[in-house]
């Protein structure tokens, strides 16, 4: 009688062992966690430098009258100019905020950063009596310097990206820009009359700074890897529309009486300034 209680027992337990054992692997083998190490999804913060270039920077100073000794030239003829050349280049240094959305290997994305630039150029004839006012064409006048400087610039982008390794993600980018621009012209005076005498070649303070904001589109790649739990590094070159045609009524000079007469310049900038930038962001989870 015992040896049948035992057989019959260790059948029952034979036959729902298959149901345990199932069980139990269930409750053992959960899906594993979303690593931080791989997570793209939320906030970031961070900063960058770089610099930007710009191949088209073409100055034009509009007709006024001239200088000549003693002061205006009574008979207030006017001229134009020959045009100058000079592209624009420099650095760039600013921060980013944004917010990602992972699926699976695709990453969606947010982002606005601003950027202090200082990506110049000048072109000019200094200490040039015959052709002067950055390539003034006519009787002697005024020598110049004429600069243009972008200031800063803010951008408000998309981004769609791939992770071709969980910690390596390819990006592309595309909205809106807004751009400082600082054009000014510096005199050199080297004639004579009360504006000095002949190529003494004084440098004044030179006319106001006239300042221009832009608004414009941007595009962009760029490669950011992951390099240290919510620490990640990116490289990317951007195309930012920050270019036209600018008339500027410049005022303000401070030369010796009648040296520094007020006039309009017209610069015309390319439409395409192009960036370079690498930079790190802190992911926020």
């Amino acid at each position: 009688m015992k040896k049948l209680i035992l057989a019959l027992s260790a059948t029952a337990f034979l036959g729902s062992a298959p149901f345990v054992f199932a069980a139990d692997m269930a409750v053992k083998a959960p899906p594993p966690p979303v690593s931080p190490m791989t997570d793209w999804s939320g906030f970031y913060i961070g900063v960058h430098g770089g610099g930007g270039w710009n191949g088209t920077n073409d100055w034009y100073i509009a007709g006024g009258p001239l200088i000549g000794s003693g002061g205006l030239n009574g008979s207030g003829t006017t001229a134009g100019n020959s045009g100058s050349w000079a592209a624009l280049s420099g650095g760039l240094a600013g921060g980013q905020i944004g917010y990602n959305w992972q699926i699976n290997h695709l990453v969606f994305g947010v982002q606005g950063d601003g950027s202090w630039a200082n990506i110049k150029g000048s072109a000019g004839n200094p200490l040039n009596l015959v052709d002067g006012r950055c390539s003034f064409a006519g009787t002697p006048d005024q020598t110049a310097e004429c600069r243009t400087n972008i200031r800063a610039m803010g951008n408000l982008t998309a981004r769609v990206g791939y992770l071709v390794t969980p910690s390596t993600l390819f990006y592309g980018k595309a909205g809106v820009n807004i751009t400082s621009i600082d054009f000014q012209v510096l005199n050199d005076i080297g004639f004579s009359g009360t504006c000095g005498a002949p190529g003494v070649g004084t440098r004044y303070p030179g006319y106001n700074v006239v300042n221009r904001t832009t608004a414009g589109a941007t595009a962009g790649l760029g490669i950011e890897q992951r390099v240290w739990n919510n620490l990640t590094v990116f490289g990317e070159y951007d195309v930012v529309q920050t270019g036209g045609s600018f008339s500027n009524f410049n005022t303000g000079g401070t030369g010796a009486g009648g040296c520094t007469n007020n006039f309009v310049s017209q610069t015309n900038i390319g439409t395409a300034t192009q960036l370079f930038k690498v930079g790190l962001n802190y992911q926020l989870h």
